[in-house]
């Protein structure tokens, strides 16, 4: 799993923690300059030739080779462009490539992709063409995303009990693993006044999340009385609260669609277990 990709899912298990920002990536790139554009475009590009690489693979596990060979293609021409545009952004204006990044990884963002992607590829080749991007720059940037395909290609054989339910050959263990270590080097991580989460561990295809409460057994029981709750309510808001939370997330949503699972254990102030739901179905 890339990098990108497993510390996106990371956050996602993350699920209350919600983006502040209220730029938009569309607008972000319509008000750029144009050499700004370019650094913009690099995460779209990007992430739309991973997308395109994905669906190239489910394909291939249906059986349409003529459509996953096309689709390759296209996925490999939006990657090294985007890692081209990424190597310029580096160098050039690092500050905005980050900002373009955050405004990509959110998920009411992503729906402009496919667009943008567009334009993206109109606007590079337009600039190569001008002669403003760099020859030995794109050559270096092919050869590498070419290495990483093949690498990709040559995955060992996956375990038939960590295998996709939808796409077979996608190691949901390694992405569980993948996304409980990137998750670990956030914790601790004060979600709020009254919630802290402690730890990260990943047994097969589930990942599990230890979420410690700032108040006791009695202080939750003596608030759902006061407010005539029944605490089998307030458990029952708790669970949906997970389930929503994990299922409104896209990289976590096609976690557990596939096969995978999120168990949640949330724990008093005093240590004492308190519910422990797993999700894993959206349904």
């Amino acid at each position: 799993m890339k990098s990108g990709m497993r510390a996106t899912l990371a956050i996602s298990l993350a699920f209350w923690v919600q983006s502040g920002s209220a730029a938009t990536l569309k607008d972000t790139y319509t008000a750029a300059t144009l050499d700004d554009k370019l650094i913009i475009c690099a995460p779209i590009l990007t992430k739309m030739g991973g997308v395109l690489e994905l669906r190239a693979s489910k394909a291939v596990d249906k059986g349409e080779a003529l459509e996953a060979e096309e689709t390759k293609k296209t996925a490999f021409h939006l990657q090294y462009r985007g890692r081209t545009l990424q190597t310029i952004g580096e160098s050039k204006n690092p500050m905005l490539l980050d900002k373009a990044w955050n405004l990509s990884a959110e998920r009411t963002n992503q729906s402009s992709y496919p667009e943008l992607a567009k334009a993206c590829l109109i606007l590079y080749d337009e600039q190569k063409k001008a002669g403003k991007i760099s020859r030995e720059i794109e050559a270096t940037s092919i050869k590498k995303v070419q290495q990483g395909i093949i690498s990709r290609s040559n995955i060992p054989e996956i375990p038939a009990e960590c295998r996709g339910t939808k796409s077979s050959n996608v190691d949901l263990c390694a992405q569980a693993r993948a996304a409980a270590d990137d998750m670990a080097k956030l914790l601790p991580m004060h979600v709020s006044q009254n919630l802290t989460l402690m730890t990260v561990f990943a047994i097969g295809k589930r990942v599990t999340v230890t979420a410690l409460l700032a108040y006791n057994r009695q202080s939750l029981e003596s608030y759902a009385s006061a407010n005539a709750i029944s605490m089998k309510s307030v458990d029952s808001a708790m669970v949906n609260m997970a389930k929503s939370g994990a299922c409104s997330q896209i990289e976590t949503k096609s976690f557990i669609e596939n096969g995978g699972s999120l168990q949640y254990l949330y724990r008093f102030m005093d240590g004492t277990s308190y519910l422990n739901p797993v999700v894993s179905s959206c349904r």
